[in-house]
């Protein structure tokens, strides 16, 4: 299959995500502007992606290089992150909308498949990332895949699961994906707002899997669906690998793709023990939230947090962002919440200092 490069409709998301450079292997190909880019297993060159079974996919590349005669003298930047731009393959290789979050492989530079290709004599495709639903542009809907930095150590724990983590994720896979996370009470599961307050800048699209982490009934907690919009509400169901009744690892984690708040973070279900979807209340958390506050006031200065995701047991790290009046020495108060905890932060001195925070739990 050939691969079609859309240089002009590419979107990459790179929330999170830090540019790599990498030393192009010779005499492989020419490595298109914005077309995947993979290395073999045991080197630290790069190449386009073809189908074949022992690469990893680093990500798109950011310039064109020609077929090269060295191996060092072609220094490739390349990207990570959520990605879009990207066709499907056909047939029982055809991604669909159960498949969401799920380890998806390369065809090639530009084509996804839901298979490793097995057809009982091994692999013939190399994982390519986390299907993360699909995007309109112009008329044209096409794939997004989600490749992040740590790409590799998430491929390694799938393949430590065993063929169940590739074929069902419900059951295996420790890591999910979702566009976004929704941080307040959704009333109706039925008529679900796509976009405006709450939705952390997100306007979420059909297919899309969106995180509930503030349910009011704390069993709805969790990942959903958006079915087709309608006057700008659509109707969440439970995806296929999440479905009711089903028992989920304590350990579930979801990379959040999209956000103004959130949009890079990763949250965690803290229920002891196993999730039965819908009965347990998974109760999730951001491993990390962070954000700068507003200048200290008063005789001395303090500043108060709000809106902080801190659960029991843990820590808010703070510095001054910008030093304003007279500094001195800080300390903190926290109250833990999902999304109503705080910290007061006082100076012995009069200053109107700004602050830098991470909340870790």
């Amino acid at each position: 299959m050939t691969a079609l490069v859309r240089n002009t409709t590419r979107d990459v998301n790179s929330k999170g995500c830090e540019k790599r450079y990498l030393y192009q292997r010779a005499s492989t190909g020419t490595i298109h502007e914005y077309a995947l880019v993979a290395q073999r297993f045991g080197s630290d060159l790069c190449e386009p992606v073809t189908e074949r079974a022992d690469l990893i996919v680093r990500g798109v590349a950011l310039a064109k290089f020609d077929n090269p005669s060295s191996s060092t003298s072609n220094r490739v930047p390349m990207i990570a992150g959520r990605i879009a731009g990207f066709d499907n393959s056909a047939g029982n290789d055809a991604i669909t909308a159960n498949d969401y979050g799920r380890l998806v492989f390369a065809v090639d530079t530009n084509t996804l498949a839901r298979t490793n290709g097995d057809t009982g004599g091994g692999p013939t495709r190399s994982p390519a990332g986390f299907y993360g639903g699909t995007q309109t542009k112009n008329g044209v809907t096409t794939l997004v895949l989600v490749v992040p930095d740590d790409f590799e150590t998430a491929v390694s724990i799938l393949q430590e699961l065993g063929p169940a983590a590739e074929t069902s994720p419900s059951q295996a896979s420790i890591l999910h994906t979702a566009r976004g996370v929704v941080t307040s009470n959704v009333a109706s599961l039925a008529a679900f707002t796509v976009s405006g307050s709450g939705r952390d800048g997100v306007t979420y699209l059909e297919d899309d899997i969106v995180l509930l982490a503030a349910q009011t009934t704390g069993a709805q907690s969790g990942p959903y669906v958006v079915g087709a919009v309608n006057a700008g509400v659509a109707p969440l169901t439970r995806p296929s690998w999440w479905a009711a009744a089903s028992v989920q690892a304590m350990s579930s984690e979801f990379n959040i793709n999209a956000g103004t708040v959130f949009g890079g973070s990763k949250w965690f279900a803290t229920v002891a023990g196993a999730i039965t979807v819908d009965t347990t209340a998974p109760a999730f958390y951001p491993r990390v939230q962070k954000g700068v506050s507003s200048a200290m006031t008063g005789t001395p200065g303090a500043v108060t947090i709000t809106g902080l995701w801190l659960r029991s047991g843990g820590e808010v790290i703070y510095s001054r962002k910008t030093t304003g009046g007279t500094p001195g020495h800080l300390s903190r108060v926290d109250t833990a919440g999902a999304g109503d905890g705080q910290t007061v932060i006082t100076s012995t001195g009069n200053e109107t200092s700004t602050i830098s925070y991470a909340v870790v739990n």
